[in-house]
């Protein structure tokens, strides 16, 4: 609800993609605030902007292909007709989907690093634990489906610490160095409170996150 009263109020874009049970929803809501909607099949993630995965590009592909839905939808919610050149150019994979939803640039290319690391991550796992000795080997390992140790990510911190926005933070926001996610928290914030959603996305935020720290000591 705040990412669409955002956009009505000029804050930023937003889409919906992941919880695709509500996408109708999303679209109904967006259209009846005289927003402008544009559904979409889903930005492509094998389109490395930041740096291409430094492993065997027929491994980048099986990833790709073994744990991504291909046909995925996903609906725009903006208000300049401009915004809907550069979805397109996202559908294409020549625009990182970040900068069509305001996201600071920052926290982009950290995002384009940590995509590309676990890929690297993952083949070199597959390399030291089933002993793979070629590509063709370790494409073959991949597409059982294994079991990976989970990747290090900064998702429960950034969520801590800026819980009203949509994107993953950097470090360097994270740790205070850049002020970019933190002045759009503080922006999300004061709209939070001014449409009486703050205390609402604070409490789902600390369920979530103490959701995520029970697997953790589970696991």
């Amino acid at each position: 609800m705040l990412a669409i009263i955002a956009v009505l109020n000029g804050i930023k874009p937003a889409f919906m993609g992941d919880e695709v049970e509500y996408l109708e929803e999303y679209k109904e809501a967006g259209r009846r605030l005289g927003l402008r909607v544009l559904v979409t099949k889903r930005p492509p993630t094998d389109a490395y902007k930041i740096r291409r995965p430094l492993v065997p590009m027929s491994f980048i592909k099986a990833y790709h292909g073994a744990v991504e839905e291909k046909e995925k939808r996903t609906a725009w919610l903006f208000r300049q007709t401009g915004t809907s050149e550069r979805i397109s150019h996202s559908i294409s994979g020549q625009l990182d989907e970040g900068y069509v939803l305001g996201y600071p640039e920052c926290c982009i290319r950290a995002y384009g690093e940590d995509r590309a690391m676990l890929v690297e991550t993952v083949y070199n796992y597959i390399v030291d634990r089933y002993h793979a000795k070629t590509e063709e080997d370790a494409v073959k390992v991949l597409l059982t489906d294994p079991p990976f140790p989970a990747p290090k990510s900064r998702i429960h911190e950034s969520f801590e610490k800026f819980p009203f926005i949509s994107h993953v933070a950097c470090s360097d926001c994270i740790d205070g160095r850049s002020q970019k996610s933190s002045k759009l928290n503080q922006e999300l914030r004061k709209l939070a409170t001014e449409v009486g959603l703050k205390g609402r996305i604070v409490e789902s935020m600390a369920d979530l996150l103490a959701t995520r720290l029970t697997r953790v000591v589970k696991r």
